[in-house]
C-alpha cells in the first residue's frame, strides 16, 4: 500500500515580508554605524589639524620676536600664548594647554632634533594639547558598557623653530678664464688628471659650465658635515676633520644639484668625482680660510667651483700651482 501523499506548502510574498524587513533593518544599521565612525573620523581629523596649526603658529612668532626661556615667566611662552589667542586657542586648566620650551638642535643620526637647555634659546618647541569628546559612537558603546570606555581624548600637537642664522658665505667664480674653448679643454682634462690620479675627460661646454657655477658655501659646508658625520653648526670641528678629495667633490655636486646645477656642470663634477682617485686625507680648515670671532663668520666672500676643485687637488700636489688656470 503506498504512503498517502503530503502536500507540498509555499510560502507566498506575504510571508516573506518579515525576512526582507529583518534584512533592511540590519543594513540600514550597518549604514548608520559607518556613517557614525566617517563623521567621527572627520572630526577628529579637523580638530587635530587645528590643533596643529595652533602649535606652528605659536611657535613661529616666539621665533620671529626672540623669545626666550632666561626670565620668568618666559618670554618665549608669553609670545605663544598671544599667538595661540589670537587663533581662538585659550589655554583653560587640563582642557586647553600651552607649553613652550627652549633648546637646541642637534644632530642624532643625521636626524636634526630638538635638545631642551632652558639657557639656550636658539630653538623653541611649543607643545598645545587640546581635550575634546571622543566620538558619538564612542559615547554610545559607553553607555551600553557601562562607562568602560573613556568619552574624552586628549590631542596634542607640537612644532619646532629656530632662528634663521645669516648667511655666511657664498661660492661663485672668480677665475682668470672667462670662457672655455675646445682647445683649452684637453689641457684641463690632463691637467686635472694629473692631479687626481685618474682619467678626467670633460668636454668644453662641461669645464665652461664650471666656471659659470655658483654654490652656497654654508650649505657646503652643512653637507660637508652630513658626509663626515659631524653635528651640524660645529664648523670648528668640520675644519678639524680630515676628508678625502673624493668627499669634496660629492658635496659640492650635492649642493650643486640643490642650487639649480646644469646637466652638463653636474656630469663635469661626477667625472671628477670618479677621476679622484688619489685619497690622501686633508684638513678642511687648510682648504677653507674661515675667520671666526663674529656673527657672520667673516664668510661672505665669494669663491669658484672650479676654483675650489682646483684648491683641493693643488693642495695635494702644490707642484702644480703654476700650472693651474685658477689661482
Amino acid at each position: 500500500m503506498s504512503p498517502p501523499f503530503r502536500r507540498a506548502y509555499f510560502n507566498g510574498p506575504r510571508q516573506q515580508h518579515g525576512a526582507i524587513g529583518l534584512m533592511a533593518a540590519l543594513t540600514l544599521g550597518m549604514v548608520l554605524i559607518f556613517m557614525l565612525l566617517v563623521v567621527d573620523g572627520g572630526r577628529l581629523y579637523l580638530e587635530q589639524r587645528k590643533l596643529q596649526r595652533v602649535a606652528d603658529m605659536a611657535v613661529l612668532e616666539a621665533v620671529s620676536r626672540g623669545g626666550s626661556c632666561a626670565a620668568t615667566p618666559s618670554t618665549a611662552t608669553l609670545y605663544a600664548t598671544q599667538s595661540a589667542a589670537r587663533n581662538s586657542f585659550v589655554p583653560a586648566g587640563t582642557q586647553q594647554t600651552l607649553n613652550a620650551t627652549c633648546g637646541t638642535l642637534v644632530t642624532v643620526n643625521q636626524l636634526r632634533t630638538f635638545q631642551l637647555d632652558p639657557s639656550k634659546s636658539d630653538a623653541i618647541r611649543v607643545i598645545a594639547t587640546n581635550t575634546i569628546p571622543t566620538s558619538i559612537a564612542g559615547g554610545v558603546w559607553d553607555l551600553v558598557s557601562k562607562g568602560t570606555l573613556s568619552t574624552t581624548t586628549k590631542l596634542t600637537a607640537s612644532a619646532v623653530g629656530s632662528r634663521p642664522g645669516p648667511t655666511l658665505a657664498q661660492i661663485s667664480i672668480r677665475t682668470t678664464l672667462a670662457t672655455v674653448n675646445t682647445s683649452q679643454s684637453p689641457l684641463l682634462n690632463n691637467l686635472f688628471s694629473g692631479l687626481l690620479g685618474g682619467n678626467v675627460s670633460i668636454s668644453a661646454v662641461g669645464w665652461d659650465g664650471l666656471a659659470k657655477a655658483n654654490i652656497n658655501l654654508l650649505q657646503y659646508l652643512n653637507q660637508l658635515a652630513i658626509n663626515l658625520g659631524v653635528n651640524a653648526g660645529d664648523y670648528t670641528t668640520l675644519l678639524n676633520t680630515n676628508v678625502t678629495v673624493t668627499q669634496l667633490i660629492k658635496a659640492a655636486a650635492s649642493v650643486a644639484t640643490l642650487n639649480g646645477a646644469t646637466l652638463d656642470v653636474q656630469t663635469a663634477l661626477a667625472n671628477l668625482q670618479v677621476a679622484a682617485i688619489n685619497n690622501t686625507p686633508l684638513k678642511v680648515g687648510d682648504l677653507l680660510k674661515l675667520q671666526t670671532g663674529t656673527s657672520s663668520a667673516g664668510l661672505d666672500t665669494d669663491l669658484a667651483v672650479a676654483g675650489a676643485e682646483c684648491n683641493t687637488v693643488i693642495e695635494l700636489k702644490p707642484e702644480h700651482h703654476a700650472a693651474s688656470p685658477w689661482h
